[in-house]
């Protein structure tokens, strides 16, 4: 197989995969019902998704921003959840390393 045809179709699988992956993350907001709903019946199955309830969740989880901005957070990797104290090390999965006193046998 020719390297160009070979690039073609690893270029279209990966976007593909990508557009997959957008696509899953969006069903919430797409379903019409909005993700705070979505995580609250998954998280919290016996509340009552009053719009407090839903209110806290999306407060909880930041989700006033809406999926497009979401979205370009995450792939920038700069969510919540990934982010570490400035100057930190951090491993590829966005873990921060634990200090370095940490590794010192007693």
């Amino acid at each position: 197989m020719p390297a160009g045809a070979f690039l073609k179709i690893t270029a279209s699988r990966v976007i593909a995969l990508l557009a997959l992956a957008a696509l899953v993350g969006l069903l919430p907001w797409l379903s019409g019902r909005g993700a705070e709903y979505t995580i609250l019946r998954a998280r919290y199955s016996d509340r009552e998704p009053t719009p407090e309830a839903l209110a806290a969740v999306r407060a909880e989880l930041g989700l006033e921003e809406g999926p497009g901005t979401l979205l370009l957070a995450w792939i920038r990797g700069s969510s919540a959840e990934t982010s570490a104290p400035p100057g930190s090390a951090t491993l590829p999965w966005g873990r921060a390393l634990p200090p370095p006193w940490a590794f010192r046998s007693r």
